[in-house]
């Protein structure tokens, strides 16, 4: 992870933008969904979760089960807004391969910690290590993009596999009728939701889950919005407009504990309210409130979360 944060701050350059900007569009529907037509408002609840159009690209990241595709498309657009033409040619063309060469020595293997292990075979015919394995995980990653549309792999490799040294980056999941629509970093003037380079460089975007960078996204767009009218240390959102806005599930919500063990949020809490749920009173309870801290970025990622997961190891030990 150390040798990432250092490869990542190396591309970044000395001159490091201000925040790294996101389009509001990748965190949530922009455009409302209507009742009836859209979503039937019986079934618009958490368990099970319905399956809503139009999903925002920061939901369907967060919803795969297995991969990388989320930090390798956000850690994309790192690279693109921090030294846009070392990262991008025309057409958004990838310059950035996944291995690196003589001439380029760094490649997304370098700038990604992807866990890759390797437990060699002895009747295995590959041949094989954790870098070949990290590799396979980033190719998997554009696989997963591709699908998405938020990339575009050209096909032409053996038996019609995608050749991934053409990748193109989208802007938006969905085309328009020119067809796709390829990425660009922001304009100044532009609506955006900011992140603080910290989170790549001090390896936060590599070290917590697709549903805590989910939530965490979610809060910031919250705190953002043009049209947000809550306080800082006011953040909310109910569970209805969860799902109809940004269409993250309950289980993405829940990971705030961990956020606020970590440092990155605080969480106001009803002091009415019991651990178990219920209140003092017997009234019923207020919701939690959410304020971003941003402070907690400029901690190592990495060693926060093990120490946190250490720490919580120790407690149930007990």
């Amino acid at each position: 992870m150390k040798k990432v944060r250092s490869n990542l701050a190396h591309c970044a350059g000395s001159e490091l933008v201000d925040d790294i900007r996101l389009r509001p569009g990748f965190i949530r529907r922009l455009t409302a969904l209507t009742e009836d037509l859209d979503y039937d408002p019986a079934t618009l609840v958490d368990r099970p979760k319905p399956v809503l159009p139009r999903q925002p690209p920061l939901a369907a990241l967060a919803a795969l089960t297995k991969g990388i595709a989320l930090q390798l498309c956000i850690t994309l657009i790192f690279l693109a807004q921090t030294q846009p033409r070392k990262t991008l040619g025309k057409g958004a063309l990838l310059k950035i391969k996944i291995d690196g060469s003589d001439t380029d020595p760094i490649g997304l293997v370098d700038l990604l910690a992807v866990p890759g292990s390797h437990n060699p075979s002895e009747e295995s015919t590959y041949n094989s290590n954790s870098r070949e394995n990290r590799k396979r995980q980033i190719r998997s990653g554009f696989i997963q993009l591709d699908r998405l549309g938020l990339a575009e792999l050209p096909t032409g490799g053996r038996k019609g596999a995608p050749r991934f040294n053409t990748v193109h980056l989208n802007e938006d999941a969905r085309p328009t009728a020119a067809g796709a629509k390829r990425y660009t970093p922001p304009r100044s003037t532009a609506r955006v939701v900011t992140i603080p380079p910290e989170f790549f460089l001090n390896g936060w975007v590599h070290a917590l889950s697709k549903s805590e960078i989910a939530m965490w996204l979610m809060l910031r767009d919250l705190s953002q919005r043009p049209d947000a009218s809550l306080p800082p240390d006011k953040l909310h959102i109910r569970g209805r407009n969860r799902l109809l806005q940004y269409d993250l599930s309950r289980a993405v919500w829940d990971t705030h504990a961990r956020l606020e063990e970590f440092g990155l949020i605080v969480v106001h809490k009803d002091p009415n309210r019991r651990p178990n749920g219920t209140t003092i009173d017997g009234d019923r309870a207020q919701p939690h409130f959410f304020e971003l801290r941003d402070a907690g970025l400029r901690q190592n990622g990495l060693s926060t979360v093990l120490s946190n997961l250490a720490d919580l190891q120790a407690r149930k030990s007990a």
